[in-house]
C-alpha cells in the first residue's frame, strides 16, 4: 500500500506544479516558469537517481528559465514604451519587473 502511495503522490505533486506552471504561463500572477522547474526538481528529489533527469537537463531548463524571466521583464519594459509611455516610464516598468520578482 505504501508503495502505491509513494508512486501516485510523486505524480500528483509533480503534475500539480506542472498543471499550476502551466497556468501561470497564461496568468501574469503565477511565475508559471519558475513553478515548472520547481516540478521538476520535486520531482527528481522524490524519484532519486532513477528519476531520469540528469543535470544537463536542470542546466536547460534554468537557461530556459532565466530567458522567460528575461524576456518578460524586457517585454513590460517595451510594451510601456510602445503604448506611448515616456523614456521614464519604461524604465519604471524594467525596475519594477525586477523589483517586482522578489515579492
Amino acid at each position: 500500500m505504501t508503495e502505491f502511495m509513494d508512486s501516485y503522490g510523486v505524480w500528483l505533486v509533480t503534475g500539480a506544479l506542472f498543471g499550476f506552471g502551466l497556468l501561470g504561463c497564461l496568468l501574469p500572477v503565477m511565475p508559471g516558469h519558475l513553478l515548472i522547474l520547481t516540478g521538476v526538481v520535486c520531482y527528481r528529489v522524490m524519484e532519486g537517481a532513477t528519476a531520469g533527469i540528469e543535470w544537463w537537463s536542470f542546466a536547460i531548463l534554468i537557461l530556459l528559465m532565466a530567458s522567460s524571466q528575461v524576456f518578460e521583464i524586457m517585454s513590460g519594459s517595451m510594451g510601456a514604451k510602445w503604448f506611448g509611455g515616456s523614456k521614464w516610464g519604461a524604465w519604471g516598468a524594467f525596475v519594477g519587473g525586477v523589483v517586482g520578482m522578489f515579492f
